[in-house]
């Protein structure tokens, strides 16, 4: 079985090209994750906020609950 491996890769994965771009990189994920986080955390934090202190009185049991799940 394992031969049947060997040479699977060997004539599969031998004939892609490589990508050389900046999104291919690992540079260029970590450049577009902290975008986005520098874009939606002050979302977030809104949520939180509106979560902890403009729950309605009636809903006070479930703050914590829903605040553990938006943070999570």
């Amino acid at each position: 079985m394992s031969q049947l491996l060997h040479d699977y890769y060997v004539t599969n994965y031998t004939k892609c090209s490589k990508c050389d771009s900046f999104l291919c990189s690992w540079q260029g994920l970590a450049f577009s994750s902290h975008s986005i986080t520098v874009v939606l955390l002050p979302f977030h934090l809104l949520g939180g906020y509106c979560i902890l202190f403009k729950t309605p009185v009636y809903m006070t049991f479930y703050r914590w609950p829903l605040f553990n799940l938006h943070f999570w």
